[in-house]
This record gives C-alpha cells, sequence and structure tokens, in this order.
C-alpha cells in the first residue's frame, strides 16, 4: 500500500535555508512551508539536502547572535557578561548562608563560581 504523496518540493531547500538564517525554528518552518513539524523531521529524514541547510541556517544564525552577545560583552552589559559567564564558560552562582543557632538568617552572600578555580571554603 503506497503511502500519501510527499508535498515537499526542491525550492523548500532554499526556503528552509532562509528561514533558518532569520532564526526560525524547524517547528516555525513548517507552517512557513504549509506542513507539520513532524513533516518537517521526516522531510530531514528523507532530503538531505534539506537536513544540511536547516543545519547551515541555524548555524549561521546562532553565530550572528553570539556575535552580538559578544559583543554587548565587551561593551560592559553586566547582564550579558553574567549570561556569557554562565554558558559560554560554565560558572555559576553560589549563596553562602550564615544562620545563627535560633535559625535566624545572618548574612547571605552571593558569588560567581569559576570552575576551573578550586572552590575556597
Amino acid at each position: 500500500m503506497a503511502g500519501r504523496p510527499t508535498a515537499f518540493r526542491e525550492e523548500f531547500i532554499e526556503l528552509a535555508r532562509n528561514y533558518s538564517l532569520l532564526g526560525a525554528t524547524q517547528e516555525e518552518i513548517g507552517p512557513l512551508l504549509g506542513v507539520t513539524g513532524r513533516t518537517i523531521k521526516n522531510w530531514k529524514r528523507d532530503h538531505p539536502a534539506f537536513a544540511a541547510a536547516l543545519n547551515e541556517g541555524s548555524k549561521h544564525a546562532n553565530a550572528r547572535v553570539v556575535g552580538a552577545l559578544f559583543n554587548r560583552c565587551i561593551q560592559g552589559d553586566v547582564t550579558a557578561i553574567i549570561w556569557w559567564s554562565k554558558n559560554k564558560m560554565g560558572w555559576r552562582d553560589k549563596a553562602d548562608i550564615n544562620a545563627n543557632l535560633s535559625g535566624k538568617i545572618e548574612t547571605v552572600t552571593r558569588r560567581i563560581i569559576d570552575p576551573k578555580e578550586p572552590e575556597k571554603k
């Protein structure tokens, strides 16, 4: 028994690349091409050039975002620097809480931990 004929067309390869370059996800690209996100997954499996176009577009879009984030870090944007430190460098926040014997919190100290340096106690 033959399945339903595919709606895939060769021009979808370039469209998928272009939508990916603009940051569209596979789930967002489906409706733009008149299909579901599941169909996009099937087309990736069945059409290597389509999968490559999606991957190439996504890589370029991600590189542009990382470049913009890097520029914000260089310009001193503290939020961008914190995000970069945690996500690109593996740093993490640590809260040190000191309480007295009755359980009352006396001090809370927050610091950023560099994973390459041994933690100080």
